[in-house]
């Protein structure tokens, strides 16, 4: 597997008004826990910033290599294809503090705070976000849900959880 740099660059495709954006964004998570973007039948490594990571926790990723420029935009995951969209999310859990929702096991309310206890790939986990803080909808059906700390928890589907778990999201789909 060859990994190297991307040839286009983002001012040759100016020059040549080529729209990198415009081309399918491949992406695949390696067993090294890297994120790389297939380029012209090159793997570029890359790395994921959120361009807007409090407002915009769910959409917005700009993609950079090495030298810290950016090789290309994604405005939202769904708009990604399925395995480009998997080695995007892996490679945020892998960055830190993305977990993926397995089951939701209970969300209690107190003191203008929402108390939730859900199982995650890596265990169970109980957080607490903000009474009017809802998830937010990715796709019908994933969610993503920011606590209070920082940390995202992503809800792939939620018709793929328990009954139980989809009767505590239900309130929160339209």
């Amino acid at each position: 597997m060859e990994i190297s740099t991307c040839k286009v660059s983002f001012d040759d495709a100016i020059e040549s008004k080529t729209d990198l954006n415009a081309q399918p964004i491949n992406l695949e998570f390696s067993i090294h826990g890297e994120l790389l973007f297939n380029c012209q039948n090159k793997k570029i490594r890359i790395r994921v910033q959120k361009c807007f990571p409090w407002s915009k926790s769910d959409g917005y990723f700009s993609l950079r290599d090495d030298q810290d420029k950016e090789v290309v935009l994604v405005q939202a995951i769904q708009d990604l294809n399925l395995k480009s969209q998997n080695a995007l999310l892996a490679a945020l859990e892998a960055s830190g503090f993305c977990f993926v929702v397995t089951d939701v096991l209970s969300v209690e309310e107190d003191f203008e705070l929402r108390l939730w206890k859900v199982e995650t790939l890596q265990g169970i986990r109980c957080f607490q976000t903000e009474l009017m803080a809802w998830p937010r909808e990715l796709s019908p059906g994933s969610l993503l849900i920011q606590d209070l700390a920082g940390d995202m928890y992503y809800v792939p589907q939620v018709s793929q959880l328990k009954a139980s778990g989809q009767k505590w999201l239900a309130a929160f789909l339209d």
